[in-house]
Formats: structure tokens, C-alpha cells, sequence
């Protein structure tokens, strides 16, 4: 079965589901089957199929809990006359204002099942059943055969079992009275069976039992009681027992000699003894008991305080598991027992009397100061000792940690696109120089590069130093997508045997994104057969894209090896010639990877968008279902669980991060999950739902993982950073610079002073001097220096007289070997 990956409700499906939340009814109709691709196409605007194959009739609508709605039907190939890739599922229903539309839709893209024609080997059956959401509409329906209703396998087991059960019960099972006489076989009520009483008061009408069916007894008035309950002959038998007891008489017939009632006239008369001598012993309420004897029952005695010692309770036996519910009334028994039991869940012990594990006291103490580890800052200072040295913070995250700290040096001479640069060629295609804001990102200007044919490479032309032999490279550049229909990626071309190439994929974004490719060098490999720089094809003549910010790097084998999936976009920043961090640096992501404030979308016009606190903001949105979106790097074929606390009206979702954006995780307002599939950056959306209302936004968040990950309560986006400090150098003005922003620093190598007698000469430039290098002709080229000037700035080498100013010239640097 092909993975769908739940079903999305289409637009004209939601119209119809708000209908059905006022009463109109919510009726399905079919259910569609086909074989369509999406492409750019969006779920939420389809309104059938886009390459029908099959349609079927509802055989199974049942309501389920949340809301939702189960569809069910039946898929044979047997009329199948073509086979088809089983790709779109979609389920129909009927709008009564507009007719039958798409109610809700699903597409399995790439892991489409193949459904092969009828009256072949492969014979195609399987129940179909779909899970899509009705709200709270109170009518649901569909038109259903009932010739074509199946049992399922569970409605057959369940038959199965009630008919077992019946065959084998000890006593019928039937309703009373259903067992008549024409169903009872000859002589089939045995002797046996009446004398085992199998005619019950059930099968007896009112007043059947008459005095003749009853009969005469005879009852004896010997036996005491002992019991409630027996036969009608015994329990007459004990009545006559005790009434001969209350008469005192020897055989219940005799009538008392004195009634009940005389006995009571007796007791409330007021003088009942008078005439009477009493003699013995006797009480009153002033001179007490008299004459020895007990008590009578009809008087009560005061205690003293204190009077009931431990020895005229006795001992109890406590019961630390008992069953009775606690009550705040009982024996004494009782309330010990229910006092140990209230022990023994506290200590957590077997025994309540054992001391526990630990106190109330020292619990509290150990939350006091989890709680306290839970506000801290992620941000540790730690003393690092000689060896090996482990740091550990207060915040999980499944991401990995990216170190920084280490000196790169771009093998491409330094270039910024700032003005026609010689150094680069196009073989198809044009380059413009482009300045525009927005267009370019490092420095002041990139290169527009605009395809003339389809098959066109954009390359570093200058012959570059010898690569040496097993060794490892990266080739980096920054790019934006204008309207090129494939994408780019870096092409390595020329390398003969020279050089092993990884495979890449193209990337498309309409905004700067890093593109990145490695190879290894197999011999000693001169630079000038190879042609690396951005690559495209296919039938993309007259598009354009801008390039910027390109630099090859040497890389270690071990981390040549480090899958592509685990590299981030700042992991090789741009440099011009050589530079380093300061230091090390060491960067974990927290565990909620949204910061609100960091990369917000710019508001539509008429729009109003306001930060309410850290965590927080207000949008209102001029036009219904206007957005605003922040972009996120991804570890790509990741699950990513979002939640956020939002008003009414309010809504979000993850997108890809693109042209035409595709959605990952369709609009909600409670916690949800998607995959990202292949990318390494997404978007996540904000929505406001109604023109002029405004929507607040709080503590949003977003792991790596499932729902299941994501924490109970907010937890900020804090980043762990450990920095290994180092003393920055400097001559002067100049010295080492950092940019922690940018993860970028440069190095202070060396100084060169020029003098009289040293080996440049200047070379004037619109009324400024420029100095030229005479570098020796043995130097290689692989020593690639980025110098600095008097106040900080970074120069190159070029030509002064056709690349500008602030450049650096050299003679002989074109002839090193």
C-alpha cells in the first residue's frame, strides 16, 4: 500500500465542513482512486483528481471520536483494464449550493503502489478506509448499497465467538418463552429434569401456584432457627419454633396467658408494683446499686478521666493493606489501619515502619535546587585542565554541536564581484556585475550570470596552484535563484582521472543559500586542465541567477568523510585569502530551535506586526489569511514536532523554503509533526485568519523528533557556546579581527614596511599611488597572502589599472610553479 501520509481537506471541502457546522448536511458521495503527480500544484485548490483512474462506492461511514470520520470501501483490478500507479486518493462529497466537489485529497508521490489490469497472474482486492475530519457536524451521511456492504474480518470473528459461546453455555441462553412446545422434541422434559426444579417462577404465570397445586405440610416446632433462608416447610417450621419461645408456652398452638399488649400496659402504668413488697437488691438514682448484683441495662456510668487504661483496650492488630475506603470515623482498629496504609504510600516502603528512602525534607531540597539548574543560562565557564576536558550543560538537545576553530585558506584568489573581474569566464551565457541591494551579499556587488544556451558552466578561469595528490577539497559558494527551472549546483569539470567528485544535488532558493561540493585529488593534479565553479543544464537558455561569495578550501580526510546531512550553511563562511576563529569556538543548537526575534519576515504593507516580548508578538493582518514566516536550517529526512500558544484566530504551519513553497505541515492551532524530507532549511509560518483582528503569537517552539519530544512546558531557544580565549595580535592600527557574528576572523601574519631601497615602485591611479610586488618568480603559487593596509582593509591582487583601486599588483604572480 502506498504511503500517503494523511489525507489534507481541500478548500472547497472546508467551505462545505464550516456549511455542515450550522446543520447542513455533511453527505459523501465516492471515493477516487487515481494516478496523478502534483508537481507545483496546491492540495488545498483541487477540486478532483488530476489523472482519475477508478471511482468507488461508499461501503462503510463510521463516526469516530476528535471529530473525525471514517470512509470506507472496496479495491478489485478486476476491471481494470490498464494497470496504473495507485498515487492519489481523494474522497468526494456533495455541497448542496455548488454540487459534488473534493471534499479531501491525499498523493503518495514517489512511493505510489502499481496497480495491475484485471484478468492477469496478480489479482488485486483490499479494503479501503479513510480517516478525514467533519468537526462537530451534527449530519454525516452517504448513500450506501447494502448489497455491497462486507463484513469485515473483525465482524466475522466476533460471530464467531457469540456462536461458540452459545453452542457450548451450560443453560439456554434464549429469551423466555421462545423454547415452545412444538420445538421441544417427544418425552424431551424428563422426570429428572422437573424434579431439578427446571420450571422456575419465569415459567410459572401469576397465581398458578393455587392451595391444590401447593398441597398440604406438616411442620414441626422443635427446630431452632439457623438461618434466612430453606425450604417453605423448614422455614414454617422455625417460625412455629419461635413463636412458641415468645409464648413460653410448649407448643406454638397454645395460646400465652398473658399478651404482648397486657405487658405493655403493665410496664407504662404508673404505679405498676405498687401493693408490691420489694425485697434483695435494688437501685435508684440517689443511693445507687443496693443489695450487690448487676447492673440493669437501662443505666449508664461516667468513667473517670484517664480510667481507661492501655491494659483495658488490650492489643490491636493493624492491617497496612486494607481494602475498606478511608473514612475519618471507625473502630480503633480501623483508624490504625488506615494510618499505616497512609504511611506506607508516602515512604513508598514495603513495610511502613521502615525509614524511608529519603525524607520530605531532603526531597524538597533536591527539587529546590533542580528547580535552580532549570533557570540557569545555558552559557558555562569552566577552568580547562591539561588532557582531555568534558563540559556538560543543563539542556538536551538531539542536535549535533559544530566546532569552530581552525585557519582556512581560500585557493581562489581573492574575489568579490565588486567589478569585472578577469578571473572569471562563462562559456554560454553573459555576467553582469550586479550591485543591487538584496542581490549580493558579500562585499558590494555579485555576479548575474544569464544562460544563452542550454548547456552552460559559470568558471574560475585563472590557472590555480598544483593540487597535490589525496588530498581533500571543498568547493563553496552563495547563491540566489532568479528564475532558473532546474536549480544550480557546482560542476567540476575537465578532472579526466585526475580527481574523485561526490554527487550533488541541485539546489533552488529564491534567497542566498549555501551550495557546496568535495572532491579528492587522485595525482598531482595541474590547475589549469581543471574548471570548477557553479554548473547548470537542460533547457534553461535566456534564465539567470547571481553567484557570490565562491572559495575552495582544503579539507581533512575525516571530515571530507562526515555526511553531507550533518553540515550546516556556516560551516565554511567566506574568506578572502586566509583567516581564523579566535580561538575555538564550540556551538550546540538548543533543543527548541525558533527565536522569534532572529530572521522575522518583512510585514506586508498595510499589515501590523509588533514584538510583545521576548518570546511574543501581535500581528494583524490587513488581508484574511495574510502571513508572516521565519526560516530555520533542518537536518534533512528529520521528523520536526511544532506547538505554539496563539488566539483566536490565529494559526501555523512548516513550509519549504522556496519559490513556490510546499507545505509540510498544513495551518493549525494545536502541537503537530512533519517529516522535512531532503531539505536543509524550512519556514514556519504565522497566520492571522480574519482581515483587522489581531492575533498574539507566544513561546513558540520547534524540536527534532515527534510530538512525543516536545517539552511540556516553553522552553527558550538557547544556544551552548564554550570560547577557548586567545590574545589577539596586532602592529598598530591593525590587528587581528573578530567577527563573531559571522564566525569570521583575520589573522595577523606578518608585517611588510615598504622602504627606499625595498623592491616595489608605485604605480599612480587617478591621483592615487598604488604599490606593486615584486614577487620572486620561484614563489608558489599555492602561497596565496592577503594583505592589509595602513588602516585595516583588506586588499588583493590584481591590475590597479583595470581592476580599481585598493589593489594590490604583482608581476611575477602569475609565473610561479
Amino acid at each position: 500500500m502506498a504511503a500517503f501520509g494523511g489525507m489534507q481537506i481541500t478548500n472547497r471541502g472546508r467551505t462545505l465542513q464550516a456549511k455542515a457546522q450550522t446543520g447542513t448536511q455533511l453527505k459523501f458521495t465516492r471515493i477516487g482512486i487515481g494516478s496523478g503527480q502534483l508537481g507545483g500544484q496546491i492540495i488545498a485548490d483541487l477540486n478532483g483528481l488530476i489523472d482519475p483512474k477508478m471511482f468507488l462506492e461508499i461501503r462503510k461511514l463510521q463516526t469516530r471520536p476528535a471529530g473525525r470520520a471514517l470512509v470506507g470501501s472496496y479495491l478489485s483490478n478486476s476491471s481494470v483494464t490498464a494497470g496504473f500507479y495507485f498515487r492519489e486518493l481523494a474522497v468526494f462529497a456533495l455541497d448542496p449550493d455548488v454540487g459534488e466537489v473534493l471534499y479531501c485529497y491525499a498523493n503518495s508521490g514517489s512511493t505510489a503502489e502499481y496497480i495491475p489490469a484485471g484478468g492477469g497472474p496478480d489479482i488485486v482486492e483490499k479494503y479501503i478506509d479513510v480517516i478525514t475530519i467533519v468537526q462537530n457536524a451534527p449530519n454525516v451521511s452517504a448513500d450506501i448499497d447494502q448489497s455491497l456492504v462486507y463484513a469485515t474480518h473483525k465482524d466475522l470473528e466476533t460471530l464467531r465467538i457469540e456462536m461458540t459461546q452459545h453452542r457450548t453455555a451450560a443453560v439456554l441462553d434464549h429469551p423466555d418463552k421462545s423454547v415452545t412446545t412444538a420445538k421441544l422434541a417427544d418425552k424431551g422434559v424428563t422426570q429428572a429434569k422437573i424434579g431439578d426444579k427446571a420450571v422456575g417462577s419465569g415459567q410459572l404465570a401469576d397465581g398458578a401456584a393455587t392451595d391444590a397445586v401447593i398441597g398440604s405440610r406438616t411442620i414441626s416446632d422443635a427446630e431452632a432457627p439457623t438461618g434466612n433462608d430453606g425450604p417453605p416447610i423448614k422455614l414454617w417450621g422455625w417460625l412455629a419454633y419461635m413463636i412458641k419461645a415468645i409464648t413460653g408456652k410448649t407448643s406454638w398452638r397454645t395460646l400465652p396467658a398473658v399478651t404482648l399488649e397486657d405487658a405493655n400496659a403493665h410496664i407504662n402504668a404508673a404505679s405498676p408494683h405498687s401493693g408490691h413488697a420489694v425485697t434483695g437488691r435494688k437501685i435508684n438514682t440517689s443511693g445507687g446499686l443496693s443489695g450487690g448484683g448487676d447492673l440493669s441495662a437501662d443505666r449508664s456510668l461516667s468513667i473517670t478521666d484517664n480510667g481507661v487504661t492501655d491494659a483495658k483496650i488490650g492489643n490491636r492488630t493493624v492491617d497496612p493493606n486494607i481494602s475498606t475506603a478511608f473514612s475519618l470515623t471507625g473502630t480503633v482498629t480501623q483508624l490504625l489501619s488506615w494510618i499505616t496504609k497512609q504511611l506506607k504510600a508516602i515512604t513508598g516502603e514495603a513495610n511502613p515502619f521502615d525509614t524511608p528512602a529519603v525524607t520530605l525534607k531532603q526531597a524538597k531540597l533536591k527539587l529546590d535546587e533542580l528547580d535552580g539548574k532549570a533557570k540557569e543560562s545555558a552559557t558555562l565557564q569552566a577552568q580547562l585542565g591539561r588532557g582531555v576536558n568534558k563540559i556538560e550543560t543543563d539542556q538536551a538537545s538531539p542536535l549535533d554541536g559544530t566546532v569552530y576553530g581552525r585557519t582556512m585558506q581560500n585557493i581562489i584568489p581573492p574575489q568579490r564581484f565588486e567589478a569585472n573581474n578577469s578571473a572569471w569566464a562563462l562559456s554560454g551565457g553573459t555576467v553582469q556585475y550586479d550591485n543591487t541591494v538584496g542581490n549580493y551579499e558579500i562585499g558590494s556587488a555579485s555576479a548575474k550570470v544569464t544562460l544563452s544556451s542550454d548547456s552552460t558552466s559559470f568558471h574560475f578561469s585563472t590557472i590555480l596552484p598544483v593540487l597535490p595528490a589525496n588530498k581533500h577539497f571543498v568547493v563553496v559558494a552563495r547563491y540566489k535563484n532568479g528564475n532558473l527551472s532546474n536549480g544550480l549546483t557546482i560542476g567540476i569539470s575537465n578532472a579526466a582521472d585526475n580527481l574523485s567528485v561526490e554527487t550533488s544535488s541541485r539546489i533552488n532558493s529564491t534567497s542566498f543559500a549555501t551550495v557546496m561540493r568535495r572532491f579528492k585529488t587522485l595525482k598531482n593534479t595541474p590547475a589549469d586542465i581543471i574548471r570548477i565553479g557553479p554548473y547548470a543544464d537542460g533547457g534553461e537558455a535566456g534564465q539567470y541567477c547571481w553567484l557570490d561569495a565562491m572559495a575552495i578550501f582544503e579539507i581533512s580526510e575525516a571530515e571530507y568523510n562526515i555526511p553531507r546531512a550533518q553540515w550546516d550553511d556556516n560551516r565554511y563562511p567566506y574568506i578572502d585569502g586566509m583567516q581564523s576563529v579566535r580561538g575555538a569556538v564550540i556551538e550546540h543548537p538548543g533543543r527548541n530551535l525558533i527565536d522569534v526575534m532572529s530572521n522575522m519576515s518583512t510585514p506586508t504593507s498595510g499589515d501590523i506586526f509588533g514584538y510583545t516580548g521576548r518570546h511574543s508578538f501581535d500581528f494583524t493582518p490587513s488581508v484574511a489569511n495574510r502571513t508572516m514566516y521565519i526560516t530555520l536550517p533542518v537536518v534533512p529526512n528529520e521528523i520536526y514536532a511544532m506547538s505554539c500558544d496563539m488566539s483566536a484566530n490565529g494559526e501555523f504551519a512548516l513550509y519549504s523554503d522556496e519559490s513556490s513553497p510546499i507545505a509540510l505541515m498544513s495551518y493549525r492551532s494545536t502541537p503537530g509533526a512533519a517529516t522535512v524530507g531532503n531539505r536543509t532549511r524550512i519556514r514556519v509560518y504565522f497566520r492571522g485568519n480574519i482581515a483587522g483582528t489581531k492575533v498574539s503569537f507566544a513561546n513558540p517552539m520547534l524540536v527534532m523528533g515527534g510530538l512525543d519530544k516536545l517539552p511540556p512546558s516553553f522552553v527558550a531557544r538557547e544556544d551552548q557556546r564554550i570560547i577557548i580565549d586567545e590574545v589577539l595580535r596586532s602592529v598598530g592600527p591593525v590587528s587581528d579581527q573578530v567577527n563573531l557574528a559571522r564566525k569570521q576572523v583575520t589573522r595577523l601574519i606578518g608585517v611588510w614596511e615598504p622602504s627606499a631601497t625595498g623592491t616595489y615602485t608605485l604605480d599612480s591611479y587617478s591621483g592615487v599611488y598604488v604599490p606593486r610586488i615584486a614577487i620572486p618568480a620561484d614563489s608558489s603559487k599555492s602561497t596565496l597572502p592577503v594583505m592589509v593596509r595602513y588602516d585595516g582593509l583588506m586588499i588583493r591582487i590584481g591590475a590597479p589599472s583595470t581592476d580599481g583601486p585598493n589593489i594590490v599588483s604583482s608581476y611575477n604572480w602569475g609565473l610561479g610553479t
